[in-house]
């Protein structure tokens, strides 16, 4: 990991609620969620990477807590 991400409470309160809905998606099975969620990161990643690789010229950008809160209440 490259940087250490620090949360406050109202974004701690957003990742435990998507936490619980996706190990709700997964019968309560916490290791079978966990499995999924990192197959997924490395999916993502994978993207993220090829997309970096294909623009030589882009730069990484510091994630936007916000666009994360968004997204982590759509799952």
């Amino acid at each position: 990991m490259d940087q250490i991400v620090r949360l406050n409470s109202r974004e701690e309160a957003v990742l435990d609620d998507a936490a619980d809905r996706f190990i709700a998606r997964h019968k309560g099975d916490v290791r079978k969620a966990l499995k999924a969620m990192m197959v997924t990161n490395a999916d993502l990643n994978d993207q993220l990477e090829r997309i970096i690789s294909a623009r030589p010229g882009a730069r990484r950008r510091v994630p936007d807590p916000t666009r994360i809160e968004r997204q982590l209440s759509m799952i």
